[in-house]
This record gives C-alpha cells, sequence and structure tokens, in this order.
C-alpha cells in the first residue's frame, strides 16, 4: 500500500514538473514571438526620435521635418534650400548572406529622382549602384557663391561603385553621367557671361591604376575635361580649349580646341 502510494506521488511530480516545462517554454516562445513582432514592425519615427540628439544634424544642409513607417521600410520629408523632398528606404539585412545590396534608397523632389543599392561585404567592400536624373536648378543657389549658374537635367545612368572600407580605397567604378544641355552662367571682369551650351556625356570607366570621367560632346567625339581617381587617392585634372569654345569663353587663336587650357592635381584620400 505505502508503494502505491509512493508511485501515484513520484507520477504527480513528474507531471507537475513536465506542466512547468510546458509553461516555461510557451511563455519564451511568446516572448521572442512579441519581441519579433517589436523589432519587425519598429516604428520609424521612435528610433529616429532617440537617434536625433547623437545625429550632428545641424552640421549638414539638410532638415529632416518627419519621418513615417517602419525602421526596415519608410520615408521622410526633407528639405534642401527650401526645396522639399521625398525619401524612401527599405532596409533587409538577411540579404546579406545571399550576397546582394540590404538597403536601397530613392529620393524624389521637384524635377528630380534618384535611386540607390547598397551593401557591404564580410570583408568590408562596399558596393553601390545609382540611376536617377536630377534637375540642376534647384542648385543654383548653391553655385550661386561662386558666381555661376546652370540649368538642364543630369541622367544618371547604371552608376557602379565599389569602395575598400578597410583600405579606404576606391576599387571600381563605371557609368554614364549625361547632361542635357542649358544656359549656363559664369563671371567675368564683374558681370555674368551666359551662353547657352550643348549637353555633354561624361563615361566612368575602371583603368589599370584608377577611374577615369571623360566628358564628351558625344560617344564618338574626344574628351574636352579628362579626370582620373588613382587607387591610392591621387587625383588629376585637364580642361581642353574646347570647353571654353562651347562656353564662348576667349582665349588664345594661337592654340587648338585639343590644347589643354587647366590643369589640376591633388591627393584627396
Amino acid at each position: 500500500m505505502a508503494g502505491a502510494l509512493n508511485t501515484g506521488a513520484g507520477n504527480t511530480g513528474k507531471r507537475y514538473k513536465r506542466v512547468i516545462k510546458k509553461i516555461i517554454g510557451y511563455s519564451l516562445l511568446a516572448i521572442c514571438a512579441y519581441v519579433t513582432f517589436l523589432v519587425v514592425e519598429l516604428p520609424a519615427d521612435v528610433v529616429w526620435r532617440y537617434a536625433r540628439p547623437h545625429v550632428p544634424v545641424d552640421s549638414i544642409p539638410v532638415e529632416i521635418s518627419s519621418v513615417h513607417g517602419r525602421v526596415w521600410d519608410g520615408r521622410g520629408m526633407l528639405s534642401y534650400q527650401g526645396q522639399p523632398a521625398e525619401l524612401r528606404w527599405r532596409l533587409q539585412p538577411w540579404r546579406q548572406f545571399l550576397g546582394q545590396p540590404v538597403l536601397s534608397l530613392e529620393l524624389n523632389s521637384m524635377g528630380s529622382r534618384v535611386s540607390m543599392q547598397s551593401g557591404i561585404s564580410w570583408g568590408g567592400v562596399w558596393d553601390m549602384a545609382v540611376q536617377g536624373q536630377i534637375d540642376l536648378i534647384p542648385f543654383n543657389s548653391y553655385f550661386s557663391r561662386q558666381g555661376i549658374s546652370l540649368d538642364g537635367t543630369v541622367k544618371i545612368s547604371d552608376l557602379r561603385v565599389r569602395w575598400d572600407t578597410q583600405e579606404q580605397a576606391l576599387l571600381a567604378a563605371q557609368g554614364l553621367i549625361q547632361w542635357s544641355g542649358g544656359t549656363i552662367g559664369y563671371p567675368v571682369a564683374g558681370q555674368t557671361q551666359r551662353q547657352q551650351m550643348p549637353g555633354l556625356l561624361g563615361v566612368i570607366e575602371q583603368q589599370d591604376s584608377g577611374v577615369s570621367l571623360n566628358v564628351k560632346e558625344n560617344m564618338g567625339s574626344s574628351p574636352i575635361i579628362e579626370a582620373t581617381l588613382q587607387h591610392n587617392g591621387q587625383a588629376r585634372l585637364a580642361v581642353r580649349r574646347k570647353l571654353l569654345d562651347l562656353a564662348g569663353a576667349p582665349w588664345s587663336t594661337n592654340s587648338t580646341p585639343q590644347d589643354v587650357v587647366f590643369r589640376i592635381q591633388q591627393k584627396l584620400f
């Protein structure tokens, strides 16, 4: 009789332990599900409210007026020199394991739209792809400090850049940048000279020693601006007289359109 009682008590104790384990297991599962829900649905404005005091927003010329959506998929309203713009983003960290871009950005404003996809490899190589169209007129408030004005649009076609974050070195870049042409203004002898210019095409290519940018009238013409950026951060820029001819700027008649009228070399990084 005593043995039967002991066996019953033992079974009751085992059942009690199993119930406790199930309660603990279900509780942990519920907590994990709740935390996952909070992370997935985390509001972007909440994150921005806590991050804003640590971001040097006063040192950048962009004002952030509002943030909406989730931290993984949202949008923000910006303004630059009084020009409003909307920034949309999508963050997908799990794509890192597939070697795909984890961050997508899209900036829209009056006459301009630029999108970017970005990711960084486990080895610290940052990849970026940019495309879009930019209206230059809203930027004239910035160019006016140098007495320059521009209009027209700039189209960016499949611009790709690779940057080594550990070595602080540019690994590769390629793409096309096309200006539609328009009226430019620049200071001459205390006055503003205005000239209608044709469209220009900028070709970015990868070279053995670095990256080159050749600005031409069209794909088959000779460069009128040649810029190179070497892997060690050394930059070179050469401007040929043909650009001055297009801008209506006077120059010596003894020179040819392919003569270099301006050259500069500087270490950037």
